[in-house]
């Protein structure tokens, strides 16, 4: 009788899951929220009440602001797939009405996945769009839970008729990073949404969930915006999956619309950056003891040339945003295109650990990370930082500087259901 008794509440409990379950896959999911900084309580009293000094404005929002790839407009994405977009006036978001919808289809790992993509194109022709698939969305797709797509003009070398790049990322914990790494990317018909591949995914393995291996193709906006030519792309295909984080080389793929000939370019990449000067590839090389930054001679002649090397793995030590690295135990930052070394000096802390950066060409700078077991910024220019701390600071996503200010969204709590936008002076 006992054991029967356990049996059925066993059961019951099952079917409870399961029913949980079911409610979960029919209403969505929610984002994970923002990496929290913070690991145990402060370790000492400090000034929380500075960074007021310096606040410009605050609102709430309904999810993160982030940035398109057409400079000054900005979008959010909520999680019924409603999308918005807005420019900014130096101290708020101001609405930006879409120009249209589109339909799209995209197959992959034997899955079509469905999407509405809310889009944009300003004056100059310019075309931005971006769209959300989650599970409630389409019953028959089982292997992702989640994509994201983003909707953009194609590069010159590769550009068709009425036709866009269709990015694809199925990465959850991807969302809040203002840098996408993309894994997958489509030819799009602007006319009726159908998609067509634009680089070859024949040999592709599959990993433990059934998806294709997500590192196979990966793109990044800074690559498509660069591209010059044949298309540049990174890639860990040659390595085995799960191998080690982050080991992956360049591919090249065929121009103009040629996918066939995939060719692994420049092999043993330490970073996802690609820059193309007049006559050579800058890029990163993974080392034994850290990385070299590396020429490639676009005429193929003659051998790479090390620029400078560095020590220490680039993930633990190092953060980058476009062209700058930053040391983050030394504050000492470099210019992957000059050459040129520069410091940092922070005011406000002795022991501030770095987990984001974001700077500007005028020399305004924005970092987020740990003091003294505190959430803090440091915002600046010119070299010169100054550390503030707030609660509030834990939870920042996807941070920019515009007209002059950093802009922030941040959650409100450990939930990830309300959102803040936050505009601060960097100097």
């Amino acid at each position: 009788m006992k054991k029967r008794s356990v049996i059925i509440a066993l059961v019951m409990c099952l079917l409870a899951a399961a029913a949980v379950g079911i409610l979960l896959y029919k209403t969505g999911f929610k984002f994970p929220i923002p990496h929290d900084v913070t690991t145990t309580e402060p370790a000492v009293e400090l000034n929380t009440e500075e960074y007021l000094g310096y606040r410009v404005s605050e609102s709430p929002i309904t999810s993160p602001l982030m940035k398109t790839n057409i400079d000054g407009v900005f979008y959010t994405v909520g999680l019924d797939g409603s999308v918005a977009f807005y420019g900014f006036d130096g101290s708020a978001p101001t609405p930006i009405a879409e120009t249209g919808t589109l339909d799209v289809t995209v197959s992959r790992s034997g899955q079509t996945v469905p999407a509405t993509i809310h889009y944009y194109e300003n004056e100059d022709g310019r075309l931005t769009g971006y769209g959300l698939f989650t599970p409630g969305d389409d019953s028959s797709v089982l292997i992702f839970d989640y994509a994201l797509f983003e909707l953009r003009d194609l590069p010159e070398s590769y550009e068709r008729g009425n036709t866009a790049l269709l990015l694809m990322d199925t990465t959850k914990s991807d969302f809040y990073k203002g840098f996408k790494v993309w894994e997958e990317c489509f030819y799009c018909n602007l006319n009726n949404g159908t998609t067509t591949d634009l680089v070859s995914v024949d040999n592709r393995t599959f990993d433990y969930t059934g998806a294709g291996r997500a590192d196979y193709c990966m793109f990044t906006n800074e690559a498509v915006d660069d591209c010059v030519g044949k298309w540049l792309f990174f890639s860990g295909r040659h390595y085995q999956l799960f191998e080690t984080e982050h080991k992956m080389d360049i591919i090249q793929a065929g121009g103009s619309g040629n996918n066939t000939d995939n060719i692994r370019y420049l092999e043993n990449a330490a970073e996802f950056y690609i820059r193309h000067t007049d006559d050579a590839v800058i890029w990163l090389k993974s080392t034994e003891i850290g990385f070299d930054v590396m020429s490639h001679p676009l005429s193929g002649d003659g051998e790479d040339t090390v620029i400078r090397s560095f020590d220490g793995n680039f993930y633990e030590n190092y953060l980058r945003d476009g062209d700058i690295i930053l040391n983050k135990k030394t504050f000492e930052t470099y210019n992957l295109v000059t050459d040129e070394i520069g410091q940092i000096t922070i005011t406000g802390s002795e022991d501030f650990v770095p987990d984001m950066f974001v700077c500007s060409e005028d020399g305004s700078f924005f970092m987020r990370g740990l003091s003294q077991n505190t959430a803090a910024i440091v915002v600046g220019s010119n070299g010169n930082g100054k550390a503030l701390y707030n609660e509030a600071f834990r939870y920042i996503t996807t941070p920019f500087i515009s007209g002059g200010n950093v802009v922030f969204s941040s959650a409100t709590d450990d939930t990830g259901t309300a959102y803040t936008i936050s505009v601060y002076k960097v100097g």
